[in-house]
């Protein structure tokens, strides 16, 4: 069964709010349902799968961003003593794809 989420994602954008922030939102969200339904054995390959993606250049998503919504999702299913693996799995993903 998975824990409830400590710290949930972004509220949704504003009706105001362009397509981008939409877009973004609900990847925030679909990634943070993936790493929480994630069997024991795969967190961490879908934390990094998810981290990796978001840090895409056509989301204009921060590592900061992704952090802020990816570390507390897996830390709710992974628990406290896994943050710093979170941390490090989403900044790697964004140095990767070269974004920060």
């Amino acid at each position: 069964e998975a824990r409830r989420i400590s710290r949930p994602p972004p509220p949704p954008p504003a009706a105001s709010d362009n397509r981008q922030a939409q877009y973004r939102h609900r990847a925030l969200v679909k990634a943070c349902e993936n790493i929480v339904a994630a069997g024991d054995g795969a967190r961490h390959a879908v934390l990094n799968r998810e981290a990796y993606s978001l840090a895409r250049p056509e989301l204009h998503l921060t590592e900061g961003e992704a952090r802020g919504v990816l570390v507390p999702a897996f830390v709710a299913v992974a628990g406290a003593s896994r943050e710093a693996e979170a941390v490090r799995a989403v900044r790697d993903a964004f140095r990767a794809r070269g974004a920060t």
